[in-house]
């Protein structure tokens, strides 16, 4: 056995590699609080719901969350409002390379086609000048 795998507290090296693999999670839980303040979910408000939902949470206890001095549990992430658990979920869905598609008015939609579409046209302008 390597002698530097012997060494260190157990309790406190395995704390360290379970907070490593929770970097992650909690970096998609601040930008879903972060990303949630436009549409007036400020830590209060969030709190409250959360506490509707029987998770006995208040506005300096989400900073910890987010900062990291408590940990994100199963709890925490059901309690939140559904509107700041769909970010949640899908900055944790995108952090792993998915791609989430969410719906938006018509007008919007037509506007983001013609961005892709123009995008699209001129990268295959590009390949084309490249290879002549």
């Amino acid at each position: 056995m390597r002698a530097d795998a012997t060494k260190g507290n157990l309790a406190v090296r395995h704390a360290e590699a379970s907070d490593n693999s929770l970097v992650r999670l909690r970096e998609c839980f601040g930008r879903a609080l972060d990303d949630a303040k436009p549409l007036g979910w400020c830590h209060e408000a969030i709190a409250a719901e959360m506490r509707l939902k029987g998770c006995a949470v208040d506005p300096p206890y989400l900073s910890k969350l987010k900062s990291g001095e408590k940990p994100i549990t199963g709890r925490i992430l059901d309690a939140l409002p559904d509107e700041v658990e769909a970010i949640f979920s899908r900055h944790y869905a995108e952090s792993f390379g998915q791609i989430v598609i969410t719906p938006v008015p018509e007008q919007d939609a037509q506007r983001h086609l013609a961005i892709g579409l123009v995008s699209l046209l001129s990268t295959a302008k590009l390949s084309i000048r490249r290879s002549e």
